[in-house]
């Protein structure tokens, strides 16, 4: 099969076409001119062939790279030539050699599948896991963790842990959001959180606790955070207090959180620490908490990022001393928020711009809570 990619542009010799064959892409030397047009098409292609290699895993070359324009010589013989003996030539306007090598560089950038925990922090999947995930649940310190898991899912975007534990946190409260999320069902998700700041931000630059207080309040909820200021041993303990006072309450049945005879939280805990503390790659990052182990001092964070961490017990004097460094944006440490369902108003779900409060959304500078890729 060839592709021959072509213009109207006057001829000159360059390296344009793609065969399949033997199992083993070839590009060829033809005279069919290549021109910017060529390689947006190229681009727009670049999908279909994902998707060809997808089913024909075979076809893949060794280095992983587009099979269009690899060596792609941006003069013709007689100019290269006359390029060697004069440092005049003049610039090709039609040269594509920044688009081919964008078009590269998108099947040559690394990737990965996962990232290792800690040795102190323990993957709640394996035998130690399990059986604090038993103790907690039989002791009564693991309240939240059936609500969570139950409304849990993974974000959607590297800068979106902050919305997507606010969204958790919303669904497992079970705050209608008033609004439809995918025809008909209203159901909370990242982009229904686009309030305080525009998601195209938050994309770029992630939140910070701030941002996501005044997130929770404009959907309905009450949120009180607490930074940790400092490294002292009273204020671990408040961290460790309200930690065990969300793990081990529930909901009672006069409240409006029971669906289905079944007591749920009416309260939840996040925290939001440095990663580079707690020995993970990454910088800022939001994870609600599950459960409270008293007999190892851990905590369940169920980390948002499933695609690089799973859900792990962490001791909670680490978790505290994550909070501690000053967060570029705010010159602030970071801390912890409880969020709880709002008594019912009339203007429970208006953004805070609604309610000309927008200088609590702009209070805090922005920061970048997303995780960029190591060096």
């Amino acid at each position: 099969l060839w592709l021959l990619l072509y213009s109207f542009s006057p001829n000159r010799p360059c390296w344009c076409a793609m065969a399949a064959s033997s199992r083993v892409f070839h590009v060829h030397h033809c005279t069919f001119p290549l021109s910017c047009r060529h390689l947006s098409l190229a681009a727009r292609l670049a999908p279909m062939r994902a998707g060809c290699l997808q089913r024909h895993p075979h076809y893949l070359l060794p280095n992983h790279c587009a099979p269009v324009c690899l060596h792609m010589p941006l003069l013709s013989e007689p100019s290269r030539q006359h390029s060697k003996s004069s440092h005049s030539a003049e610039p090709n306007p039609d040269a594509p050699s920044t688009i081919a090598r964008s078009i590269m560089n998108e099947y040559t950038k690394p990737s990965f599948y996962g990232r290792d925990l800690p040795a102190f922090l323990v993957d709640f999947r394996t035998e130690e896991g399990k059986r604090r995930l038993v103790r907690t649940l039989g002791g009564g310190t693991a309240g939240p963790y059936l609500s969570l898991a139950s409304t849990f899912h993974t974000q959607s975007e590297p800068a979106f842990c902050g919305l997507a534990t606010l969204a958790i946190v919303l669904n497992a409260l079970q705050v209608d959001p008033q609004r439809v999320w995918k025809t008909p069902w209203r159901w909370y998700a990242e982009e229904l959180l686009e309030c305080c700041e525009p998601l195209v931000k938050v994309k770029q630059q992630g939140i910070t606790l701030g941002d996501f207080a005044c997130l929770a309040r404009c959907n309905g909820c009450v949120c009180e955070t607490t930074y940790a200021e400092t490294a002292s041993d009273e204020e671990y303990h408040r961290l460790r207090a309200a930690v065990i006072d969300v793990c081990s309450a529930v909901a009672s049945e006069s409240e409006e959180c029971v669906q289905q005879g079944a007591l749920l939280p009416s309260r939840h805990l996040v925290v939001s620490y440095a990663r580079g503390a707690l020995q993970q790659t990454g910088s800022g990052h939001f994870s609600p908490v599950a459960a409270w182990d008293p007999a190892t001092e851990s905590v369940l964070i169920m980390d948002t990022a499933r695609f690089k961490y799973p859900p792990y017990w962490a001791p909670l004097r680490r978790v505290y001393e994550a909070m501690l460094p000053l967060d570029k944006a705010t010159q602030r440490p970071r801390g912890w928020a409880v969020l709880r369902r709002a008594p019912h108003t009339p203007d429970a779900h208006l953004c805070c711009k609604q309610l000309g409060n927008n200088a609590m959304a702009k209070a805090a500078p922005r920061r970048d809570t997303h995780d960029p890729p190591p060096d």
